[in-house]
């Protein structure tokens, strides 16, 4: 396989589309030609847990995670109290390499959401904060003082609480980075989405309904 292709097959499914392959082959590219001023991903999502137990496995065995659930669709009453026991035993414990550390608190987030139960409100609060705080740990220990585009659906980035998540991960790094943190919503008039349980159709007074309906270029502040 090329290395494009093995950087898609690294991604959460949702991603692996044309445009991230682009995207890729153009990072790589840059890359080669600016190799003082490199490009590179950051992932900071806590719903791949699989990949997370696989690290812990090979780098501290000793830990046992296997004993915690971390299958994506791991919501099962006996998955729920497998969870708490994971927290219980692991919370406290403290790792040396970096990305050890980034895979159990990825690990340690995703067993509160079961807890919690996958697709409760607090649930979805629960992961944005972690996406906030994973995402300022690995900026603040690996790209201290570079810039970063932050890549996540427009509820995740917002500033302000939505009707889905209280406390969207853009209202903590706002929070944390101040006017440094800029939030740019991305939209269309006609949208596809590969991923359950699709899109909703615009409300009459949303910006993505003016979008369809208007045959012109519309402008508009959100501010």
């Amino acid at each position: 396989s090329t290395p494009v292709e093995t950087a898609m097959d690294s991604l959460f499914y949702v991603f692996r589309d044309v445009a991230m392959a682009e995207l890729a082959t153009y990072m790589c590219a840059w890359n080669q030609r600016n190799p003082t001023d490199p490009v590179s991903f950051v992932g900071f999502d806590v719903q791949d847990p699989d990949a997370a137990a696989e690290i812990l496995q090979r780098t501290h065995p000793e830990l046992e995670v296997e004993r915690c659930p971390s299958t994506f669709w791991s919501t099962r009453l006996g998955d729920k109290r497998a969870a708490r026991s994971c927290i219980e035993r692991l919370d406290q414990t403290e790792l040396p390499e970096l990305q050890a550390e980034l895979a159990l608190a990825t690990l340690l987030h995703w067993q509160r959401t079961v807890s919690l139960g996958f697709r409760t409100v607090d649930a979805r609060d629960l992961r944005d904060t972690a996406m906030a705080e994973l995402l300022l740990s690995r900026l603040n220990a690996e790209h201290s003082q570079q810039r970063a585009v932050i890549w996540a659906h427009n509820a995740h980035l917002a500033k302000a609480p939505g009707d889905d998540i209280a406390t969207p991960m853009g209202a903590t790094l706002h929070a944390e980075l101040g006017e440094q943190y800029a939030a740019i919503a991305l939209t269309s008039a006609e949208t596809g989405l590969n991923w359950w349980p699709g899109i909703r159709p615009p409300e009459p007074t949303e910006i993505d309904e003016r979008l369809a309906s208007d045959p012109g270029p519309v402008f508009d502040t959100l501010q």
